[in-house]
């Protein structure tokens, strides 16, 4: 009787445990993230609302295509806790991240496909940006070898070869753009930096063949100042062959040399005003300059070497003045000491040239400083002496 009573209870039993399986729902989800723009390398989190059982990932990098029915990544198993997940990219572009969520029981299963467009801009800048990293090229061959550094190069770039790259600018300003590469001939490379398909600078540079040996060579030298956003970085090889080791982009501070200065643009001063005349460039110079006046100017000498300084002045009497560059270590050089006779009046305006000098690479501070008698001045412009 036992056993015909146990074998009585065992399928009412099982029919219970029928009763308490949840019928199958449609799935609630959807994913979520802080923001749509992101840099190469930056952390994505993205944020799950629902706890559906399975989730899966196709990022929509090559070979994780949704529709294309390529490699899922899986975020989330049955007995999983997952409320986010993390994922970075390694290149710039436009994906379409989506995300498979799915519940499954006794009674079948059921389905949710989410998707998110992102767009991943390349590194910020200022920094290091990597020859490999770019988002489109024609020509050039990736060299998979890590130098002792670990870095990649791109080689073989020849003539009518281009490298582009998306960037973010981070801080508003001017823009020194340089080149660790190696030539195998005598090479010139045009350097364009665009936004929302307009451009913003463009320039030719000059590669001198390099054997065997990696070096610097400066970009684009004295772009306009541009808004912090993105920046899109072309280089294309105008004529010759090199290889690419990577791009430094830093902002520079105050004008570039060799160079012209406006008077008027100074950082610091005592003395002097702005005055307006059509005989000069831009109609606005720096008048009422006397005795003991000085005025400052950021700058940044982007050759090392001997140079010599032409002044656009006006003067009634014999001037003299003073020329220094302050060092970022505060130590002071006086360049030149300069007697300049008249001009034959205040509205004769004349171009004179003073001594030459050396001046070591990098930033500094110039400093111009009246001694005796008054002048005007329009600008002064830093030449190379070869």
């Amino acid at each position: 009787m036992k056993r015909i009573f146990y074998l009585f209870l065992l399928p009412l039993s099982m029919c219970f445990s029928c009763k308490k399986e949840k019928k199958i729902e449609k799935l609630n989800f959807d994913v979520t993230t802080e923001k749509d723009t992101y840099t190469v390398g930056e952390n994505i989190t993205f944020f799950f609302l629902g706890s559906p059982d399975i989730i899966s990932m196709y990022s929509g990098e090559a070979g994780k295509n949704f529709d294309k029915g390529d490699y899922a990544i899986a975020v989330k198993g049955v007995s999983d806790k997952t409320p986010s997940y993390s994922y970075t990219f390694s290149k710039p572009g436009i994906y379409h991240v989506v995300f498979k969520a799915k519940n499954q029981n006794i009674h079948g299963s059921t389905e949710a496909v989410r998707e998110i467009k992102l767009k991943i801009v390349g590194a910020s800048i200022p920094g290091i940006v990597a020859a490999v990293d770019y988002e489109e090229n024609s020509g050039g061959v990736v060299n998979e070898q890590l130098d002792a550094d670990g870095n990649q190069t791109v080689d073989n770039l020849s003539t009518g070869d281009y490298l582009l790259y998306t960037t973010t600018l981070a801080e508003k300003g001017k823009i020194l753009l340089e080149f660790l590469t190696k030539a195998d001939e005598n090479s010139v490379l045009k350097v364009s930096l665009l936004r929302d398909q307009t451009q913003l600078y463009e320039t030719n540079i000059t590669v001198n063949k390099s054997d065997h040996d990696y070096i610097m060579a400066s970009g684009v030298q004295s772009s306009p100042i541009i808004d912090i956003g993105e920046v899109i970085i072309k280089i294309k090889v105008v004529s010759g062959k090199l290889s690419l080791k990577y791009l430094n982009v830093s902002l520079l501070e105050g004008f570039t040399l060799p160079g012209r200065i406006p008077a008027i643009e100074y950082v610091s001063n005592q003395g002097g005003r702005f005055e307006n005349s059509a005989l000069v460039d831009g109609g606005v110079f720096l008048g009422g300059i006397s005795n003991n006046d000085y005025f400052m100017y950021d700058v940044n000498v982007l050759e090392e070497g001997e140079y010599k300084i032409d002044y656009r002045i006006t003067a009634a009497r014999v001037c003299t003045f003073e020329v220094s560059a302050i060092e970022l270590s505060g130590a002071i050089n006086i360049l030149e000491k300069i007697n300049f006779p008249s001009t034959g009046g205040w509205s004769n305006w004349a171009t004179l040239s003073g001594s030459t000098f050396y001046l070591t690479k990098g930033r500094k501070r110039i400093k111009i400083t009246t001694i005796a008698n008054g002048m005007s001045l329009s600008w002064f412009q830093f030449l190379r002496v070869q």
